[in-house]
């Protein structure tokens, strides 16, 4: 085997792999010989099939598998002679065939030899946010809303923006009544009517109405209308309110504090005083990470990989296009004419600075997770199945479902991006557990 590395751009190698066709002959004849032993075929003992009848119903697959074992063969060389990212590619790779060499060629895109600066020592500033009295009642607020139960107004009470209303609806296509809706509720924020997409100026229609209101509203049907012939139609409804509820929230007390394990209103105070004492804290934490990282990246400095970065903005760049419409009517003035070219100079200026950020933003983010792959081989960072495990059990808890579900919703490539999120934190983490506090 030949094999020839050279240099196609920044960072990027080529890799030509020649194959004399003796060494394919010999591969070829070793694959034979390998399967032989267990061949088993009538009118035969079994491993004393003669190579040539073996041969003949075999070659075919054997000249793929021979094929498969030059691929790793290629890929072998990339991983024991070049510090590869992992982008390998083999384009136009062709068909081995017996009695001819067999050529290919690797591209790959390769970290920087310089290495990484040292991440440890960079200074920091600590802030942290302390709970104040309204940051605590506010959580307090929203504990009680939470708690909050429906009771229906006094008769006589109009509709205010937090309540829900029931109401009852006749709908009507084109004066003519198709269907009727008994005793529906709904948030007074904005009606809500299954199958109907009522009209913008209609949607807080229940605000300020009273049992027993009658009023009007116009919509139109959508796919999940319940009668088929009229989705897509004009719609107007007739709508009467049947009843109002108010959220009637219970008190702060020493009751209540009861329900959570504790024993006075006080100590649950204090309790959600302390829960966000230690949320301020941790996103102090979670920020001082970000903004440390932020800092270490200005510290490396080196090319990014040619052919990576080529990829990377044709993969994730989407400029604006915009169509000329040649159905426009044409006859204006030549004050028209003279802002309709300002507005394309608008347009165009617009979209080079769209491509400008977008490609700075992409060429950082690059930079950013070359510079991650880097500190995590240097410092053999790697997840275990158990942080994997923990992850899923958080999530599941925030999706509220069981953890053996979510995992069974989670195919490889979910669970490959899991591990990097996971991978990219404990190496912020490992650089502002290094970082130096300024007083």
């Amino acid at each position: 085997m030949e094999k020839t590395i050279t240099d196609v751009g920044v960072l990027t190698k080529d890799i030509s792999i020649t194959f004399s066709k003796d060494e394919i002959s010999a591969k070829y004849k070793d694959k034979l010989a390998s399967i032989a032993p267990q061949m088993d075929m009538p009118g035969f003992r079994k491993g004393k099939v003669p190579s040539r009848l073996i041969e003949r119903r075999y070659k075919d697959q054997v000249i793929q598998d021979l094929t498969q074992d030059l691929i790793q063969d290629g890929y072998k060389i990339v991983q024991d002679e070049l510090d590869s990212v992992g982008d390998i590619d083999i384009p136009n790779f062709g068909d081995v065939k017996l009695g001819s060499e067999f050529q290919f060629t690797i591209q790959t895109s390769v970290f920087p030899k310089d290495g990484l600066p040292d991440y440890k020592g960079l200074s920091y500033t600590k802030v942290i946010k302390v709970a104040s009295d309204e940051d605590v009642q506010e959580e307090i607020d929203k504990l009680l809303k939470s708690k909050a139960k429906l009771v229906e107004k006094k008769e006589g009470s109009s509709v205010d923006e937090e309540d829900m209303a029931t109401y009852s609806a006749i709908v009507n296509e084109s004066d003519a009544e198709i269907k009727t809706i008994e005793k529906q509720p709904t948030s007074a924020k904005d009606i809500v009517i299954s199958g109907i997409d009522i009209e913008e100026a209609d949607k807080k229609c229940l605000q300020g109405k009273k049992v027993g209101d009658v009023f009007e509203i116009k919509g139109k049907s959508n796919e999940h209308f319940d009668l088929e012939d009229y989705r897509g139609k004009e719609l107007t409804l007739k709508v009467s309110i049947d009843k109002i509820e108010s959220f009637d929230s219970p008190e702060l007390s020493d009751e209540l504090a009861k329900e959570f394990g504790l024993e006075s209103a006080k100590d649950l105070r204090d309790k959600i005083k302390e829960q966000l004492n230690n949320q301020f804290e941790q996103e102090a934490f979670n920020k001082q990470k970000t903004d440390m990282f932020e800092e270490y990246v200005k510290k490396v400095n080196f090319e990014l990989p040619e052919r990576l970065l080529k990829r990377s903005l044709e993969s994730k760049k989407n400029p604006g296009h915009h169509v000329h419409d040649e159905n426009c009517n044409h006859e204006h003035d030549e004050k028209e004419e003279h802002e309709h070219h300002d507005h394309e100079h608008e347009h165009k200026q617009d979209d080079e600075e769209v491509k400008e950020i977008d490609e700075e933003t992409i060429k950082s983010d690059l930079r950013k997770g070359l510079i991650l792959e880097m500190m995590a081989i240097k410092e053999k960072i790697d997840v275990t199945q158990e942080e994997v495990s923990q992850q899923v059990m958080q999530m599941s808890q925030m999706y509220g479902m069981p953890p053996q579900q979510l995992a069974k919703m989670l195919n490889k490539e979910a669970i490959d991006n899991m591990k990097i999120e996971i991978r990219n934190d404990k190496l912020l983490t490992l650089i502002a557990d290094n970082a130096k506090l300024e007083e």
